[in-house]
């Protein structure tokens, strides 16, 4: 053992002295010592599991020599640079952080690591990125179980759920697949070297951002332009910059009623005030009407009643039709103003929604928001040319149209109705019900007893179409007619005489007798014969004035008369027996 150690020790003096170093001077020797320190002080600047920048300075099919400086040299895996499909993706030139692990005893060379510098690095940036809430770029490179998330390749990969890619949920992760992506860190998990990512956190906080950017420089009362993004039945969506604004139903129109769909639609570009800023809550309220002058201030002067005006129906009542004559301003036509015709009608029979429809202005109201329109007056009222068309006396043609307890409707024009009442059917006046006597649909003859413009009907008859029996009663019984009758009914102040069927004449008490009566009972009795005479009888033979008291004294008148023209009498016969002989007369044929 002794001997080879020895054998050893000559070996290296051997060596030395075969060395070029054994024949140099002691200057030569300091100079030649002083370069292998800075050479070996250039490789010592390099601190094991430190990182640096270095260039590529030759690339072998199985290593990369990178320049470390100062003549070192480091020697990497080529596989350290493959991509996904196996290909080098460096060339000489490059510069590439690599990590100093140490050097190889046999070739001197040190040993470094872009990929686990690349790894290091990342990691760093990811911790820095946290705390400062900074976002990081990387590549998805594949999903992760079934649509839980996916990969994402930063210097080290990371996993991102499917719920943090967008702001909804992504349900097709394929197409995400190779795109790069910025996102924020969701949680580092330094024990196990795990990262999580969120893309949607990034969205939100850059919305945030822009938001209360945008929000700083707007100010109430501001017109901005926006865009629809939905229309729901309360209000409008819409999207203004990186603002999200909200347009009540009662701002988008003055007129109230309507849906927000009959003005805008999704993606309609628009004008709007700002009205309302939380700038806590970032809600901004805005309306289009604001913009909008109310058309009611105007509305009396622009449309004056009598005006013909045209409009949209834009919706049907039970008790009318509305027309929007313009963007918040609407008419109602009331069912009453559709048609001059009469009876029960229906909006639907003469309007439809969507239709055009010319009207005439009937009202403005201003203070109430009311506009009062009328269709039928679009045509002159028949009822102006009724008093002519139908006077009084003249026989007219209509159809029965309805029947009620008191009477029957009958149609003489499309718009015009009359009336046939009950007491008019027949001059017996037995009839208990129109349908007695008519049928709904007839076609009848009349005669117009009345036509009234102002009241807007037409009285009608059947019974007038032939005499009456007080026409030919009174035809055939004149003023001084002497008649008799029956005494049917008293009254304080007088009887009431049956002298024809359904004629009855009227005798006062002072025409009873000669005489004062108090009570016309003391004179006569219900059921008794009457001789009387008529005095008065009005036009229509309705009322007949009888006089008994007349009778009398044109009866006493006469048989004077024929006292004096009688040559036997010769005056002996006293003026009062004459009268008494005639009142007895009288009293005779009464009682007969």
């Amino acid at each position: 053992m002794e001997r080879k150690e020895e054998m050893e020790k000559e070996k290296v003096v051997e060596e030395e002295k075969e060395s070029p170093l054994s024949e140099m001077t002691e200057e030569e020797y300091r100079e030649f010592d002083a370069l292998i320190g800075s050479y070996l002080d250039g490789i010592s600047q390099h601190e094991i599991d430190s990182i640096v920048s270095v260039p590529i300075v030759e690339v072998h099919r199985d290593h990369v020599l990178v320049d470390l400086g100062d003549k070192a040299e480091g020697v990497i895996s080529v596989d350290e640079f493959r991509d996904s499909r196996g290909y080098i993706n460096v060339t000489v030139g490059d510069l590439v952080d690599v990590l100093i692990m140490g050097r190889e005893e046999e070739t001197g060379l040190i040993t470094v690591s872009s990929r686990l510098a690349r790894q290091r690095l990342a990691w760093q940036r990811l911790e820095e990125a946290q705390r400062s809430r900074l976002p990081v770029t990387g590549k998805i490179t594949r999903i992760v179980g079934k649509n839980a998330g996916v990969l994402v390749d930063i210097g080290i990969e990371c996993f991102m759920p499917s719920s943090q890619i967008g702001e909804r949920r992504i349900s097709n992760l394929e197409e995400w697949i190779g795109k790069e992506v910025d996102a924020l860190i969701l949680d580092i998990d330094n024990r196990r070297r795990r990262v999580v990512l969120s893309r949607r956190q990034l969205i939100e906080e850059n919305k945030r951002s822009a938001l209360e950017k945008a929000l700083a420089s707007l100010e109430e009362g501001t017109t901005i332009h926006a865009t629809v993004r939905t229309v729901q039945n309360f209000g409008i969506f819409l999207n203004s910059d990186e603002i999200e604004v909200f347009m009540p139903r009662e701002e988008v129109s003055w007129e109230t009623g309507s849906a927000p769909g009959t003005y805008v639609h999704a993606g309609s570009n628009l004008k709007v005030k700002v009205i309302q800023i939380d700038r806590e809550t970032g809600r901004v309220r805005v309306s289009r009407k604001a913009l909008k002058k109310d058309p009611w201030e105007t509305a009396v002067k622009k449309y004056k009643e009598g005006e013909h005006v045209q409009g949209e129906i834009v919706s049907i009542t039970r008790y009318g039709a509305f027309v929007r004559l313009e963007e918040g301003l609407t008419g109602m036509i009331h069912v009453s103003d559709l048609t001059w015709g009469k009876g029960q009608q229906r909006v639907e029979d003469h309007v439809k929604e969507g239709d055009t429809a010319r009207a005439v202005v009937l009202a403005v109201d201003s203070e109430k928001r009311r506009m009062s329109l009328g269709l039928k007056q679009m045509v002159e009222d028949p009822w102006v040319e009724a008093e002519r068309q139908f006077p009084k006396g003249s026989k007219v043609k209509a159809t029965v149209t309805s029947l009620a307890t008191f009477g029957a409707f009958v149609r003489l024009t499309d718009e015009i109705e009359g009336l046939i009442h009950i007491s008019d059917f027949s001059w017996e006046g037995n009839v208990k019900h129109p349908h007695d006597m008519v049928s709904i649909g007839q076609e009848v003859e009349a005669l117009v007893l009345k036509t009234d413009r102002n009241t807007r009907r037409i009285s009608l008859g059947l019974k007038q179409l032939t005499e009456s029996p007080a026409t030919r009663f009174c035809r055939e019984n004149r003023v001084g007619s002497i008649v008799e009758g029956e005494v049917v009914r008293m009254i304080a102040n007088g009887v009431f005489v049956s002298l024809a069927p359904r004629i009855d004449g009227f005798m006062h008490i002072s025409q009873i007798g000669e005489e004062r009566i108090d009570k016309p009972e003391s004179v006569l009795k219900v059921g008794e014969k009457v001789r009387c005479k008529i005095t008065r009888i009005d036009r229509d033979g309705d009322k007949i004035a009888l006089s008994r008291k007349e009778l009398i004294q044109q009866e006493q008148a006469q048989a004077i008369k024929r006292f004096k023209a009688d040559p036997k009498s010769k005056g002996v016969m006293k003026l009062g027996e004459l009268f008494e002989k005639a009142l007895g007369a009288s009293k005779r044929s009464d009682s007969e």
